[in-house]
């Protein structure tokens, strides 16, 4: 199975998302607020967020019995459901699971053999070390992740076409 993570890898909302936030200065590091996230306008968000490396049409494309949506939450009447209803507005037709954002992706599906695609080093970190294979995602090819950390180890992407050819 194929999972690909939402935020930074489908769409940029980072600064959307963080545009308002009191201690915003610019769009590299990541703000772990999470009242904030839960309280923002998910809809207004996602309409206003760049599609990253035309990943949309890129995931009409691929195998939906082999290709799900994994993306941590903050609430799932809020950013879960806005999610999945701008995903399926999208066209997007594969499975989406929603993390809980206090629990990890391989707490909710088996990384054993399937592969991901992310651009948070440490849920790569995490994946690997469970027997999955690990993708990082960066839609500018840096080696530098949102939270600052540099990746040393994992095969590079910054286009879902990857997928393509798995």
């Amino acid at each position: 199975m194929n999972y690909i993570d939402f935020d930074g890898v489908i769409l940029d909302t980072h600064y959307p998302l963080f545009k308002d936030h009191k201690e915003f200065t610019n769009n590299s590091g990541y703000i772990n607020d999470t009242k904030y996230v839960q309280d923002r306008d998910w809809y207004q968000v996602l309409r206003e967020s760049e599609i990253i490396n035309d990943s949309i049409n890129i995931i009409k494309t691929l195998d939906i019995n082999n290709t799900a949506i994994l993306t941590k939450v903050h609430s799932l009447e809020n950013e879960g459901s806005n999610k999945v209803i701008y995903l399926r507005e999208s066209g997007i037709k594969c499975p989406i699971i929603l993390v809980p954002y206090n629990l990890k992706k391989t707490e909710i599906v088996s990384p054993k053999n399937n592969i991901l695609i992310d651009d948070a080093l440490f849920n790569l970190d995490d994946w690997q070390s469970l027997g999955g294979i690990p993708i990082y995602f960066n839609k500018d090819d840096s080696d530098i992740d949102g939270w600052g950390y540099q990746n040393t180890k994992y095969q590079k992407t910054r286009t879902l076409k990857i997928l393509e050819k798995m």
